[in-house]
């Protein structure tokens, strides 16, 4: 059987421009009134024909030092970081997402909007003691806001990173009971963080103890999880298979097509509607590193069926790390994304 071509070299060569710059810009931040002048002086010699190449690399290099920066734009919270003194102030925030919920204990994400009657910018991760918000609420409280702790020992789990990843500055915690303020403006993400509580809360009352195991397998969320359980799958070597994997989302794009074959006329084409599936069910699982990864690996799969085109698996892979890292640059720095990008590249190695 005759194998597939691999990378081409020139998506190869931007491929290392790009994720070069990303990783310098993790730790070299450049003043951003410089970096718009180099890029300037780089669009300008994009005109000379022979540094056209060399300048276009030189572009996207910038750029993606650019991107990175993005991520550090001083504010309030940064600020508070910096600092890293905790503060009882009231905050007016709107509620992202929930995280997690158990008896006598639930977790939120919020974007703030003002701290102590002063606008800012970014999101926390906020304790409360019961369910007071559903997503989209707007809400005004007093809260003691602080800056994640570093570890005290080397070469542990540094939770301030782990949160830097997720682009959650502070962590906060309600003192008192919240003024619902109103609701958040329509949006797909919203809704289906809506019916991701929803979803979660139906299958608490219907199964009961069993809900944590349910919900890590469809959801990929192991918070969920009695504590008991989930310290036995990892003494048995077993937890890896409460994570959603890459494995998880090509089972559940195989089914699609099958019942979309038997549901709709051969005229009208499957891959579309699998491929919104998908973003659906990656939004509903929050996007994972496997599971982001997998769906544009098998969007680029099903969208070059249509076009009866052949793309290299290698490549697609490639693409898929590209993507990512220009949508949360953060991601390159999550040993589940290294792990799960470096898993899928050494099984096409060995079938290629």
């Amino acid at each position: 059987m005759k194998s597939q071509p691999g990378i081409r070299p020139a998506t190869l060569i931007i491929a290392t421009a790009w994720l070069s710059g990303l990783c310098l810009g993790f730790y070299y931040h450049p003043p951003p009134i410089a970096m718009v002048v180099i890029v300037g002086l780089l669009l300008l010699l994009t005109i000379i024909r022979v540094f056209r190449h060399y300048t276009l690399l030189a572009l996207i290099f910038i750029l993606a030092i650019l991107r990175v920066n993005l991520l550090s734009t001083p504010n309030a919270i940064s600020e508070l970081l910096r600092a890293r003194e905790p503060l009882q102030n009231r905050i007016h925030a709107t509620i992202i997402s929930q995280e997690f919920s158990k008896a006598n204990s639930t977790i939120y994400l919020a974007q703030l909007d003002s701290l102590a009657g002063y606008p800012v910018n970014g999101k926390i991760r906020l304790y409360a003691r019961e369910a007071y918000f559903s997503p989209g609420d707007c809400f005004r409280a007093l809260v003691k806001i602080e800056a994640p702790t570093p570890p005290t020992n080397p070469e542990v789990f540094d939770y301030r990173k782990y949160l830097r990843r997720k682009d959650i500055a502070a962590t906060a915690r309600l003192l008192e009971y919240p003024v619902i303020t109103g609701k958040a403006p329509f949006s797909l993400s919203l809704t289906v963080a809506r019916l991701r509580v929803k979803l979660t809360s139906r299958v608490r009352n219907r199964f009961g103890k069993d809900t944590g195991f349910i919900i890590a397998l469809l959801l990929g969320s192991k918070r969920v999880l009695d504590d008991a359980v989930q310290s036995s799958f990892i003494n048995a070597g077993l937890a890896h298979l409460l994570a959603i994997s890459g494995l998880h989302t090509g089972i559940i794009a195989m089914i699609l097509m099958l019942l979309l074959g038997l549901i709709l006329p051969r005229r009208i084409p499957k891959s579309p509607l699998v491929i919104l599936s998908l973003i659906f069910y990656g939004m509903l699982t929050q996007w994972p590193p496997s599971v982001a990864r997998a769906v544009i690996m098998i969007s680029i799969f099903l969208f070059a069926k249509m076009l009866q085109r052949k793309v290299p698996p290698l490549q697609v892979l490639l693409v898929s790390v590209l993507v990512i890292s220009a949508w949360q640059p953060m991601q390159l720095l999550s040993p589940g994304f290294q792990l799960s990008v470096a898993a899928v590249w050494g099984i096409l190695v060995i079938v290629q």
